[in-house]
């Protein structure tokens, strides 16, 4: 089996628009959003003299987040299925068959929705340290690859160079933004070549420059990704080249976009930093970490896979129009990954769910995990953090671990948490009053984030956490709780 993929460039964003409206969303604002309708086609005509057998088109599915709320998502043809990659990005597998010499097979999606530029304001201090980092995330996103040879002495020495001793996530992204920006000249020769290659030639295209980062990032243990798509341009438009910029995680904030190739300054020119921290307006077809060599591999648009030796003219590109917010009734829908949508008011008798709690995107103001209890801050507003005293007043629930239902905003703010109101949930607990009987009620620990049996009086003057629904005798664990009011 032969195997190929178009791989897309870089475009311009000297295009794009530059005016601000925004829509604040916490620490996020959205930029010059626009409605506009998307239209991905991609082509391969057999130029060869044998036939093709078997060609498969994977392309990347948008999803729906704050910068890019979509309204529609169609397919000529329709996907033979969908699967999802080792990153979790949404794959569409659409099965053109045969094509003989002469031949052209032909997919398109069309995709119709609010698209803004995305811009985050971060704080510093706020950021959370490397040991904050979640371990699935830094097992998928600090990993070699093809393309980035983390391990390679020019790699290694420039990464530590370049970071020096700098330990915050944060300023350790922005010193390789910056030195990516300022070593490397923009040049779209309209192949990707690994990051030791593109340092060594000192120019790339976007996705190069994007590899470098990724490169460097990793290197210094900083997880880093790739997110890409087409730029959503003013007006009516063609892209052929697409654009791609990186992703670091920062603890309690999430994935931050670092754009150094928009940033891209002459040799020793000061750096600008107008796409930290931002991405341009696009429709996002894939984000990942480009290790996974099955589906899209390193490309973030489509990719194709075919049996049998024939060469191919092959395009891809999207169409860019002005649409409208759809007026119709309201509708409920089904999405190709059984997401359920409803634009309506949901009337239920009854509503099952394999979870056992309700949940509520909640702000933090440090970096929380699954089963820690939380209470309010009284240094911030509207904001949790770890319990912190023993019979705190001031308890408000617990970070849930799988909730059965969602309340606030899709989308998921990453400086929020899902904050359990009542259920039951799996809670953090301490022997710090005693060992733990079934039945017993429970408080806040002087232990942060954990929970411990009210062993004083009754009625208990604390803010309960809830009732234990079974024991715990060890030091510390993690028990089934039914959430009580506070």
């Amino acid at each position: 089996m032969s195997r190929q993929s178009r791989r897309g460039a870089c475009a311009a964003i000297v295009g794009l628009s530059v005016l601000f409206y925004p829509l604040l969303l916490g620490a996020q604002t959205l930029e010059s959003p626009a409605v506009k309708s998307a239209e991905l086609v991609v082509t391969r005509t057999n130029t060869g003299s044998g036939t093709a057998t078997d060609l498969v088109v994977y392309i990347g599915v948008p999803q729906p987040m704050p910068e890019q709320v979509l309204f529609s998502v169609s397919w000529d043809p329709e996907p033979t299925s969908y699967t999802l990659d080792a990153f979790g990005q949404p794959i569409a597998i659409i099965q053109l068959g045969t094509v003989a010499p002469g031949q052209t097979a032909t997919a398109r999606m069309e995709v119709v929705g609010l698209f803004s530029r995305i811009s985050w304001a971060i704080e510093p201090s706020s950021v959370g340290g490397l040991d904050e980092v979640p371990a699935e995330i830094l097992s998928l996103y600090t990993t070699d690859g093809d393309y980035y040879l983390i391990t390679d002495p020019l790699i290694v020495s420039t990464s530590a160079s370049v970071v020096g001793s700098e330990t915050n996530p944060y300023n350790m992204a922005v010193l390789i933004h910056d030195y990516v920006a300022d070593v490397i000249d923009y040049d779209n020769d309209l192949q990707w070549d690994d990051a030791v290659t593109v340092l060594n030639q000192g120019t790339g295209s976007c996705s190069e420059f994007t590899f470098v980062f990724i490169a460097l990032a990793r290197a210094a243990g900083l997880p880093a990704r790739f997110a890409g798509g087409s730029p959503a341009f003013d007006g009516s438009a063609t892209d052929r080249s697409g654009h791609r910029w990186a992703e670091v995680y920062l603890p309690n904030y999430g994935w931050i976009p670092f754009d150094p190739s928009a940033d891209d300054v002459p040799s020793g020119d000061p750096p600008t930093r107008m796409w930290v921290g931002r991405h341009v307006r696009a429709m996002i077809t894939a984000q990942g970490g480009g290790t996974d060599p099955t589906h899209l591999g390193i490309n973030y648009i489509y990719r194709a896979t075919w049996s049998g030796s024939t060469s191919w003219d092959r395009e891809w590109y999207v169409t860019w129009s002005d649409a409208a917010v759809p007026s119709t009734a309201a509708t409920f829908r089904v999405d190709q990954l059984g997401q359920v949508f409803a634009d309506g008011t949901l009337h239920a008798n009854d509503l099952s769910s394999g979870s056992a709690d309700i949940a509520e995107r909640a702000a933090i103001s440090e970096s929380v995990r699954p089963g820690d209890v939380l209470a309010l801050d009284p240094s911030a507003v509207a904001a949790y953090r770890l319990s912190q005293t023993a019979c705190s007043p001031f308890v408000a629930g617990v970070v849930s671990s799988d909730p059965g239902l969602v309340l606030g905003a899709s989308g998921a703010y990453n400086q929020r948490a899902l904050l359990a109101l009542t259920g039951i949930v799996p809670v953090k607990v301490t022997n710090e009053g005693g060992s733990i009987q079934t039945g017993d009620l429970l408080v806040t620990s002087s232990t942060p984030g954990h929970a411990m049996r009210w062993s004083g009086p009754d009625p208990c003057p604390c803010s309960l956490v809830g009732k234990a629904l079974e024991p715990m005798t060890g030091e510390l664990g993690i028990i089934l709780v039914l959430l009580t009011a506070h």
